[in-house]
């Protein structure tokens, strides 16, 4: 079951079951990750239904890069990729969006 022990993966980070299923005040589910900070409201049936599968997902991809290194090689390609475009689409000085540098390695994919 998704939720038994109340941690799912994160899907900002990917982090193994570092992401927690909270409810606010009006009973509301949201995600909160331990690891990357990030938080993602599900409002609706359908949010929560991305978590239920995509939760699974990401167990299987972080497998086949642990066992693949060209896949773990270009997952870590596609993650310079995203940082770079934002990088190119900051308002933020130059100075500033260079704290945003992310260098994964496929190990670090993979882990």
């Amino acid at each position: 079951m998704l939720l038994e022990d109340g941690d799912v993966n994160c899907l900002c980070c990917l982090g193994e079951r570092t992401c927690q299923i909270r409810f606010d005040r009006k009973a509301r589910p949201y995600a909160v990750c331990l690891v990357c900070g990030s938080r993602i409201f599900l409002k609706t049936k359908q949010g929560l239904s991305g978590f239920a599968v995509l939760s699974p997902l990401i167990d299987a991809v972080r497998r086949q890069a642990k066992s693949d290194p060209n896949y773990a090689a270009e997952l870590a390609q596609q993650l310079a990729s995203l940082v770079g475009a934002l990088h190119g689409r900051s308002t933020v000085p130059a100075t500033s969006a260079a704290s945003l540098t992310v260098t994964a390695t496929a190990d670090e994919v993979a882990a």
